[in-house]
Order: C-alpha cells, then structure tokens, then sequence
C-alpha cells in the first residue's frame, strides 16, 4: 500500500460492525438520493455519503455530483459528507452544522440506516431543510432528535 494514501482506505469510516443491509454501505441507495429530484432527498444522501465506504467513488464520478444543480443547503451538505470545517461565526452554517448534530444524534441511536429507519431521517431532512429556510436555530438537539423519532414511531405504530 502507498503510505502518501494513509487514512485515504475506502473501508476507514465504517464501523466493526455494520448491518448488512446498512444503506450508507449501498452505493446505488447513495446514487439514488443525491440524483433525486428532491432536495430533502439529496441532503439525505449526502448525509449517507458521510458515512459510506463509497465516498470517494462517488465523489469522483463525472456525473453522480453536479454542484450546478445544487441549492446552498445541499452544497452545505455536502461539504459535510467532505468533513469540511464550518464557520461557527456564520449564522447559516452554525444552524446548519447544528441540524445535522441532530442527524447525529439519530445516527448514534440507530447504529445504522436500515430500509426500514431510513424514513425516520428523510422525514428529519424534509423538517430540517424547512427550519433552515426560516433560520431556525437548532438549539436543544438531543429534545429535537427525541421529538422527530417519537413523531416516526407514532405514526408507524
């Protein structure tokens, strides 16, 4: 192995153990969000993306990324999915980098995104993208991560 690609190994950022059916280990699942045609969807993939062995596969592609087609929430996500340092000084990427602690939060507790939880997190990034738009700013995150899984389960059960 080259050591200059030290810390640049596809499988870095997966966990030990991940579910088979770990969405943010199916590149096709990631393929599909970031192409949507909705925004919430892209964010959600970019999301994803953060967490998947297929990062720079997919970065690297021509044609999956397309910053031209990308409003500024999606290119603040991903910017994420890149690690990108935010500006804690700037109101937009403050709230934004506190709405995806919440992505987080939910992230910590599932352990990984199944088909099945993973509409849990696009109903978070259809709410997420909306309280961005009116500068929401995000401030107890583990009340907003309880409040989003209770309204999913609610509604499932």
């Amino acid at each position: 192995m080259d050591p200059s690609k030290k810390g640049l190994e596809p499988w870095r950022h997966i966990s030990k153990s991940v579910e088979t059916n770990a969405l943010e280990q199916n590149r096709d699942v990631i393929i599909e969000k970031i192409t949507s045609k909705y925004s919430a969807h892209r964010m959600f993939g970019f999301f994803l993306l953060s967490k998947s062995a297929h990062k720079q596969e997919i970065i690297a592609h021509p044609t999956w990324v397309d910053l031209t087609k990308y409003n500024g929430l999606e290119k603040l996500s991903l910017a994420y999915a890149l690690n990108h340092k935010f500006n804690k000084d700037n109101k937009i990427e403050k709230f934004f980098v506190r709405a995806m602690e919440v992505a987080e939060q939910l992230y910590e507790k599932s352990g990984s995104i199944t088909p099945e939880i993973q509409y849990l997190y696009q109903m978070w990034f259809v709410l997420c993208e909306r309280a961005l738009e009116n500068s929401y700013e995000f401030k107890n995150i583990k009340a907003l991560a309880a409040a989003v899984e209770f309204m999913f389960y609610s509604t499932i059960n």
